[in-house]
C-alpha cells in the first residue's frame, strides 16, 4: 500500500500533524519543525543555535537532570536543533509513552528556563566549535566558497570565524528569549510514524501544544540576489594540514521545488554523487590522485537557492595535477553532458536508496516532514522513485546547459599549500 494511502493529515490544535501507522510494533518516531527566519545578516542563526541547544537543558517545571531521568526511565530519546531558517525537533519512544513524550517535548519548546549557566555552556560549545573550524581545511575551503557565492544576508552565506566569535560572545539572555519568541510565533508541523493510532496522536499533540500561540509561518523575507560576478580563486594557508581540501562552486538559480531541480540534481549525481560516479572513475580510479572527490547541489530550500559544489582532497604532491584533472572532467561534463547509460545506473541508485530509506520509521518521518516543509502532500513521497526513473537524458543535459557553467566556477584551496617554483 502506498504511503499516501496510509498517512493521515489532521489539525491538532495549532499543529499541522501527519500520522502514519506502520506494522512495526511498539516503536514510535517523531519529527517536527517550525520556520523561524532569524536575521542572517546579524548572525541570528547563531543566536538561534544557542536557543535550540538549551531547550533540553531545563524548563520552568523541571531541571535538566529531572528531564534526563524521565527520558531514561521511559527509554525515550529527544533532541532539538537550529537548522538555518528553522528549528527542528525529534523523538523516539514506545507507543505506551507517547502522551508523556509529547508532553515533555512541548514543555521544553514552550517553557524553557534558559538558565544563565546553561547559556554560558552553550556559548562555550559554540566558541570551541568555531576554533576547531579554523584548523579544518574542508570547513575553511567551504567558508571561502560560500562568502564568494552568496551575499551577506543570504541563508547560505557564512560569517568569518572572527565574526561568528564576536556574535557568540555578545549574545545575552534577552537575545535568546527573543529568538524563542520568534519560534513560538511560527506554525509547528509534526510527523508521527510507527505503532500509533491517529486519534490518540491528535489528542496527545493537541493537549501538549495547547499553549502554543503561533498561527502562521513567517513570510519569506526579501533575500539579496545571488550569483558570482566573476570566476576566481583563493588559497587559505593552514599549518600542518598536508592533505588539502579543494572546492569549486557557483550559485544556481533554482529552489528545491522548481520543476528543473530534479534534472539538475540527477546531473550532479552522475558527475560525482557516489563511488561509481564520473569524478571518482577518473580522478581516483584512473589517475590515482585522491580517495575523495565528488559533486553535489548544496544548500537548496523551497524558499531560496543553493550552489553547485565540487570537492576533492589532495596531497601536496598531487595538488596541481589533481586540480588540473578535476577541472578537465568538469569541462567535459558541461560540454558533453551525461550518457544514457550513466543516467540509467544513477536512476536505479537514487530510486533504490530512497526506497531503502523508507524501510525505517525515521526515514519515513523525515521524508514526510520534508514534503510538509516544501508544501507538498504525502503523494510526493510515493511518486519520487518514478519521477527519478522518468527523468530523461535530454532533460538532464538541458539542465546542465542551463545551470552548470565552468566559466563561473570559483575555486578555494585550503591546507598547507606547497610553494611553487617558477619554471
Amino acid at each position: 500500500m502506498r504511503i499516501s494511502d496510509r498517512a493521515v493529515a489532521v489539525q491538532a490544535g495549532p499543529v499541522d500533524l501527519i500520522v502514519l501507522p506502520t506494522g512495526i510494533r511498539d516503536v514510535v518516531t517523531v519529527r517536527g519543525s517550525v520556520d523561524t527566519w532569524p536575521d542572517f545578516r546579524a548572525g541570528g542563526e547563531l543566536v538561534q543555535e544557542m536557543m535550540a541547544g538549551t531547550l533540553d537543558k531545563g524548563t520552568l517545571q523541571q531541571d535538566r537532570f529531572e528531564i534526563a531521568s524521565v527520558l531514561e526511565n521511559l527509554g525515550a530519546q529527544m533532541s532539538f536543533s537550529g537548522s538555518t531558517a528553522r528549528v527542528r525537533c525529534s523523538a523516539r519512544c514506545l507507543r505506551a509513552d507517547l502522551d508523556a513524550v509529547m508532553g515533555l517535548l512541548f514543555e521544553q519548546l514552550l517553557q524553557p528556563a534558559f538558565d544563565d549557566s546553561e547559556l554560558d555552556k552553550s556559548r562555550d560549545r559554540l566558541q570551541a566549535s568555531i576554533q576547531r573550524g579554523i584548523a579544518d581545511a574542508g570547513y575553511r575551503a567551504d567558508l571561502a566558497l560560500a562568502r564568494r557565492a552568496y551575499p551577506a544576508g543570504h541563508p547560505n552565506y557564512m560569517l568569518s570565524p572572527d565574526e561568528e566569535a564576536a556574535v557568540v560572545t555578545a549574545v545575552d539572555r534577552n537575545q535568546v528569549v527573543a529568538a524563542h519568541s520568534r519560534l513560538l510565533a511560527g506554525h509547528p508541523r509534526l510527523v508521527i510514524v510507527g505503532d500509533v493510532d491517529v486519534d490518540a496522536c491528535r489528542r496527545a499533540v493537541e493537549s501538549a501544544a495547547a499553549g502554543w500561540s503561533g498561527s502562521a509561518s513567517p513570510a519569506t523575507p526579501d533575500l539579496p540576489g545571488t550569483g558570482i560576478a566573476k570566476p576566481g580563486s583563493e588559497e587559505v594557508h593552514i599549518a600542518d594540514r598536508d592533505n588539502l581540501d579543494v572546492r569549486w562552486g557557483h550559485a544556481v538559480d533554482l529552489t528545491r521545488t522548481d520543476d528543473d531541480f530534479l534534472a539538475a540534481y540527477m546531473a550532479s549525481f552522475v558527475l560525482g554523487g557516489n563511488f561509481s560516479a564520473r569524478l571518482m572513475n577518473i580522478v581516483r580510479d584512473k589517475e590515482g590522485l585522491t580517495y575523495g572527490v565528488g559533486s553535489g547541489l548544496r544548500g537548496f530550500d523551497q524558499r531560496y537557492n543553493g550552489m553547485w559544489r565540487v570537492h576533492v582532497t589532495l596531497s601536496q604532491d598531487n595538488l596541481d595535477r589533481g586540480i588540473e584533472v578535476t577541472e578537465a572532467v568538469l569541462r567535459d561534463f558541461v560540454a558533453d553532458g551525461v550518457t544514457a547509460d550513466e543516467l540509467l545506473e544513477k536512476q536505479d541508485t537514487i530510486a533504490g536508496s530512497f526506497q531503502v530509506r523508507l524501510a525505517t520509521t525515521a526515514g519515513i518521518a523525515g521524508a514526510l516532514l520534508q514534503q510538509m516543509e516544501d508544501g507538498r502532500d504525502a503523494s510526493w513521497v510515493d511518486r519520487y522513485p518514478e519521477r527519478v526513473r522518468g527523468c530523461t537524458v535530454e532533460a538532464v543535459n538541458e539542465s546542465i546547459a542551463r545551470y552548470f557553467d565552468t566559466d563561473r566556477l570559483f575555486r578555494a584551496v585550503a591546507g598547507s599549500i606547497p610553494e611553487r617554483t617558477e619554471a
